[in-house]
């Protein structure tokens, strides 16, 4: 029984056979990576075997069996791909990732692991032509461009944290889709057939941005910061932060180039995490890759935040790589709070504050909480009685999936002010809630005179940044009291 109900599958793994082959000890590549994730996933969740379903399929089904592959995934909640050339270049692969973005649409619900790079100026088919890839391959050297599939026998740790990288994105993910209910497809339709490209240009950075949004442009890093690029870029798009595409120069050192310096054009900033690793210094980047991407930027006059891990002894490292780890735009902290900090560096340019339109009487006030604060909702609908404004809850977790989802979409279409309350459920139930309604927002025929998230017992709270007009936090204390909710629903009756 999968995770997440109404799917038939939570994870669909779609790969290309001819990269699953023995490895030295009897195991197939492929398969060994996918028994790695499928423990670890099991592991984050709680969940026992038959809790979890994956869609892996271990007998090569495609050719005599294509319909059945293509239904498979489309009724997943979350698809793998297992990137490589061999993936790119397949006939059957691509209608794979067609036929579940047919379904899903959120790009947010396709990962990719890659097993080995495309060849020079190849990519991959959209929409996950610029997707975030989780690299599970290694130069054979830091001098060398040769890239081999990474192995638990030769990289165990670096391995190992990949796997874990990789799994805690997609439990995060599963966690919201079972909170929120919402699987289904988002965005326009991709339509599954023989013709889907398996090969298609480079994308370009330049797309339409609300209005002070800025861009990120994240320096290629060493083989042994991939993980915590990876999880500052997931961090990024998580917040909704556009990170410019750029080719990785695996793929081709003049394609890199080309695009990196396109990219320092169009970047409110440049972000490089730094280690004590030079790391490769081809003919075209004398000074190593790294340096070469932070003295571009800074001739470029683009703002830079480093980070570097406050645990790293200096002493070892080279004189001349040292003073990269070393330069005023260093930040020497946790990669949490050096993600926080830039969250908050990348907040779009703030516009002038909306003035507040008036409730009136007998308007719309739709108090929102997750059933484990049932009480709750009780409570503050008695204190909002005689506001003179209609105020209604959600229905309660017995209701039928499909319909609490319907009386929610409406709900959030037709109130004229919302509130969240944020009591016993995480943060992750009010990020998802926040994310529902911005997407139906398109839907309503008015703009919303107030939201308040309104934070309550058990405490303290996680600090959810977020930015929406006519919206604040209000802090209840331990007995959800409404004061200043009525003070704030009164000055906007007045």
């Amino acid at each position: 029984m999968p995770v997440i109900p109404g799917c038939r599958h939570d994870l669909f793994v779609s790969y290309a056979h001819a990269d699953n082959f023995d490895s030295l000890d009897g195991t197939k590549d492929i398969t060994r990576l996918y028994n790695s994730l499928r423990a670890v996933l099991r592991q984050r969740l709680g969940t026992r075997e038959e809790e979890l379903s994956v869609f892996f399929d271990s007998q090569n089904r495609a050719n005599d069996q294509l319909g059945d592959m293509l239904d498979a995934a489309s009724n997943s909640a979350l698809l793998l791909i297992v990137g490589s050339p061999s993936w790119a270049g397949s006939d059957f692969c691509p209608q794979e990732l067609a036929a579940f973005h047919g379904s899903r649409g959120d790009l947010r619900n396709i990962f990719v692991a890659e097993h080995l790079p495309l060849l020079p100026g190849d990519t991959y088919p959209a929409p996950i032509t610029d997707h975030v890839r989780f690299r599970f391959h290694r130069a054979v050297s830091e001098e060398s461009s040769t890239r081999i599939p990474m192995t638990p026998e030769d990289d165990s740790r670096l391995y190992r944290d990949r796997i874990y990288s990789l799994a805690e994105q997609i439990v995060e993910r599963l966690v919201q889709l079972r909170e929120t209910g919402v699987a289904k497809a988002s965005a326009p339709a991709v339509a599954a057939s023989a013709s889907t490209p398996s090969r298609v240009m480079v994308a370009s950075g330049n797309i339409d941005l609300p209005k002070g949004a800025k861009r990120a442009l994240i320096a290629e890093p060493t083989d042994d910061l991939e993980d915590e690029v990876a999880q500052v870029r997931a961090h990024l798009e998580q917040y909704d932060i556009h990170v410019l595409p750029v080719a990785s120069s695996y793929d081709g050192m003049d394609q890199f180039l080309s695009e990196y310096n396109a990219a320092l054009g169009q970047a409110s900033m440049m972000i490089q995490l730094v280690g004590p690793h030079v790391g490769r210094k081809p003919p075209a980047m004398p000074t190593g890759k790294a340096r070469h991407q932070y003295d571009a930027a800074i001739a470029a006059g683009v703002p830079v935040m480093q980070w570097r891990n406050p645990e790293l002894q200096l002493d070892p490292v080279p004189d001349d790589h040292r003073d990269l780890l070393e330069t005023e735009h260093v930040i020497c902290s946790t990669l949490s709070e050096f993600k926080a900090r830039l969250v908050d560096a990348l907040q779009p340019e703030p516009e002038p504050e909306p003035a507040q339109v008036a409730l009136e009487a007998g308007q719309f006030l739709f108090v929102d909480a997750d059933d484990r604060d049932r009480e709750a909702i009780d409570r503050v609908l008695d204190e909002l009685e005689d506001t003179g404004l209609l105020c209604m809850g959600p229905e309660p977790e017995s209701t039928d999936a499909k319909a609490r989802l319907a009386d929610l979409e409406q709900n959030f279409t037709s109130c004229d002010a919302l509130i969240l309350l944020h009591g016993n459920a995480p943060s992750t139930w009010v990020k998802s809630q926040l994310v529902l309604f911005t997407k139906l927002s398109a839907k309503r025929n008015e703009k919303l005179k107030l939201m308040a998230i309104c934070k309550g017992p058990p405490g303290p709270k996680e600090d959810i940044k977020f930015r929406l007009a006519n919206a604040q936090v209000i802090d209840c204390g331990e007995n959800w009291d409404m004061t200043d909710v009525r003070k704030l629903v009164s000055s906007l009756s007045a």
